[in-house]
This record gives structure tokens, sequence and C-alpha cells, in this order.
């Protein structure tokens, strides 16, 4: 189990934090208003909310290794099952209530797990109304179509949270 760890962490997203231990399988990251990936998160929320006025007020960036590489490794089968057809990382979005915010993070979203009544999870494109009682996760999701405006996957293995934004 630690080589395949190893190997993952090896393999993390540039921006995450290098430094920090994986006892825990996840980690939630406060990023500061000051760094460029805050600016980046927050311009591409704002594009997303359209004609809703949302202010980010605090992002968290959520590293969760394992969920990682599960994603990476479906990215694999995504690429070996269809060689002719290009798999693409997109950006999405899902509004989710606080309540569930600690199980969707442990559990990748996985909607089996975290009580959300359904068994299927759709991710958009563009954000709507958000209430005070929610948040947006910032997700990337594996599909061959990166123009999908909604991408209902077939597994938690198909995306993983890359951010939770607290929105005003």
């Amino acid at each position: 189990m630690n080589s395949i760890v190893n190997t993952i962490t090896k393999n993390l997203p540039d921006y995450w934090d290098k430094n920090i231990s994986y006892q825990n399988p996840y980690r939630r990251i406060n990023v500061s208003i000051y760094r460029a990936e805050y600016d980046k998160i927050s311009d591409i929320l704002s594009k997303a909310a359209n004609d809703y006025h949302h202010q980010l007020r605090r992002l968290e960036r959520v590293q969760n290794v394992y969920a990682y590489g599960q994603f990476i490794v479906r990215e694999q089968f995504f690429i070996n099952n269809a060689p002719l057809s290009t798999c693409y990382r997109v950006q999405r979005f899902y509004v989710l209530r606080k309540i569930y915010l600690e199980d969707a993070i442990e559990y990748n979203l996985d909607p089996r797990r975290i009580g959300v009544g359904t068994t299927t999870i759709t991710f958009l494109s563009k954000i709507n109304f958000v209430p005070d009682d929610h948040v947006v996760l910032v997700l990337k999701v594996l599909t061959y179509n990166p123009n999908q405006d909604s991408i209902t996957p077939e597994r938690s293995s198909d995306y993983f949270i890359e951010y939770v934004a607290y929105l005003d």
C-alpha cells in the first residue's frame, strides 16, 4: 500500500502542498487571498455564476491523495478503452449543503456514501443560486466531450474535488 501512495504522491498536482503528512487520506488547506491560485478560482467562479453576484469569501484546496490516485488510474482506463478518443480533464461545479461537506470530502462526493438521497450526481459548467447553507465544490472531471454543460459520471473515480468555495 505504501508503494502505491508513494507513486501517487510523486505525481500530485503542482499546486498541492507537498510537505504534509498523508496519515489522514485528505487535507483541507485554506488558500490565501494573496495567492494567484485564489484569484484564478475566483475568476472561474465569477464566470460560471452568470448573473448571480456571488462573492468568494473563503477558498479551501482539497488534497485527497486516495481520490486523486483513483482518478489518475481511472484516467488511464479512459485512455486505454477509447484509444481513438481524447480524454479531457474539465472543471465543473456542484452546489452542496454544508452538512454533507465532511463526508463529501472524505468519500470524494460518492453519492452512495454521503447521504444526499440520490445514486448519481451531475456536475455543471454554470452556477446558479447558492443558498447560505451551501458551498460550491470545484471538481476536476474526466470526459470525452469537454463542451458538455452537464456531466453525470459513472463512478466517483471519474472526478475529484479540487476546492471548496464559500460564497456570500
